[in-house]
Formats: structure tokens, sequence, C-alpha cells
């Protein structure tokens, strides 16, 4: 491991313990100096998600949606499925519905089934039953041990 990728590790890692102990302008900063400093995908992709989580925590939804919208962007395989349904979730509660089923898309085609419950719901708030049930099943035919308890709730 390189000395740039150890120090970014040890400043992100330091941003989610600023974030846990409710330090949020600190996580921000350094979350935000990895972002302009840094060029090792994996770090950067991390830093971004942080930054929408932390974002929506605060609910300010357009920084949240552009801060997951960049970590998709960086196609990381290690976060974009959070960061797809991070994004999923902003579309959603704002009403763009095909952007919000994009975004679910990719989150269940990273590895995210759970992804598919949502996306069942979308669709059937947009009248889609067929598509819902096509969802609902994928999700069922994962096996995750999660989505029965999800899909009951």
């Amino acid at each position: 491991m390189s000395s740039q990728t150890l120090s970014a590790d040890v400043l992100l890692r330091a941003g989610y313990g600023a974030f846990r102990v409710q330090e949020e302008d600190v996580a921000e900063r350094l979350w935000s100096r990895i972002i302009a400093d840094q060029t090792i995908p994996r770090i950067l992709a991390y830093a971004k998600m942080s930054l929408g989580m932390l974002y929506t925590l605060r609910r300010d939804w357009h920084a949240s949606a552009e801060a997951y919208q960049a970590a998709v962007d960086c196609g990381n395989t290690e976060v974009l499925a959070g960061a797809a349904l991070g994004l999923a979730g902003i579309h959603h509660r704002a009403g763009r519905l095909y952007a919000a089923e994009a975004a679910y898309q990719i989150a269940i085609d990273a590895g995210e089934p759970l992804g598919a419950i949502p996306l069942g719901l979308l669709r059937e708030e947009r009248g889609n039953l067929t598509g819902a049930a096509k969802a609902y099943q994928s999700a069922i035919d994962s096996g995750d041990d999660l989505i029965i308890p999800a899909l009951l709730s």
C-alpha cells in the first residue's frame, strides 16, 4: 500500500470516527479534503458516499443527491450498490420516479437485492403491477436472508 493510499485511508477512517461522535463538520471537512486531494477511485467513492450519507442526515437533499451521484459515477464496485440505493431514495422522495427506478436497478445489478423491494413499491405507485411483481420475485429469488422479513414489514 502506497503512502498516499495509507494517508487517505487514515483520513477516511478519521472522518468515520468524527461522524460517530457527532462531529459532522469535522467529518465533512475530512471527506471533502479527500475528494479534493485524491485520485484513488476506491477512496474517492467511499468519501463521496460518506458525504451523501451525512447530507441525507442533514436533510440537504440536493447536496446528498450530488454526492451519491458522484459516488455512483466512480464506478467502484465496493460502494456502487450503497451509493445507488441512497441516490434512488433521494429521487424517490422527490418524486423523480424514473430516475429512482434507474438508480434502484443499478443497486440491484451491483449486487444489492434489497433494492428490489423499494423498486417494487415504486412500480406499484406508478401502476405497473407486473413490474412490481417481477421486482418482488427477484428479491425473493436472490435468497438473501433479509428479504423475507423486509417484504413482510
